[in-house]
C-alpha cells in the first residue's frame, strides 16, 4: 500500500508542475522554454520537499524503534539478573555445603526409600531356576 501512495504523490507532483508550466505559457504568455524551466523547477522543489519530509518522518520513527529496543534490552537484562538470583538460591538450598546431594539422598539430608521393582529374579543370588 505504501508504494501506491508514493506513486500517487509522484503523479500529483508531475501534474502540478505541468499545470504551472501551462499556466505560465497560456496565461502569462511566456515563451515555451521559460515556462518549461519554471515547471521543471516546481517539480524539483516538490520532489525535494517530499524527500525531506519523508526522511524526517522516518527519522522520528527510527528513533522510536531504537528507544523501544533499548527498553526491551533493559527489561531482558533485568529478567536475566532475576533468573541468575533464583538459580543461585536454588543451588544454595540444594546442599548446605554447596555440593549437590549425594546419590540416594535428598536435599534435606534424609535417605530416599528404595523400593524393589518386580521383575525377574536375580541369578547371582541364587533366586533363578
Amino acid at each position: 500500500m505504501l508504494r501506491i501512495g508514493a506513486i500517487f504523490i509522484a503523479v500529483c507532483m508531475v501534474l502540478i508542475a505541468t499545470s504551472v508550466g501551462a499556466v505560465l505559457f497560456l496565461g502569462f504568455q511566456l515563451d515555451p522554454r521559460t515556462s518549461a524551466i519554471f515547471g521543471l523547477a516546481v517539480l524539483i522543489g516538490l520532489a525535494l520537499y517530499n524527500t525531506i519530509s519523508t526522511r524526517l518522518q522516518d527519522r522520528t520513527l527510527l528513533g522510536d524503534q531504537i528507544a523501544d529496543l533499548s527498553r526491551g534490552t533493559a527489561d531482558l537484562s533485568r529478567q536475566m539478573a532475576e533468573m541468575s538470583r533464583r538459580v543461585a538460591a536454588v543451588e544454595n538450598t540444594a546442599g548446605s555445603d554447596g555440593q549437590p546431594p549425594a546419590r540416594g539422598q535428598r536435599s534435606d539430608g534424609r535417605r530416599n526409600r528404595r523400593t524393589r521393582r518386580a521383575g525377574p529374579p536375580d541369578r547371582r543370588n541364587g533366586g533363578g531356576a
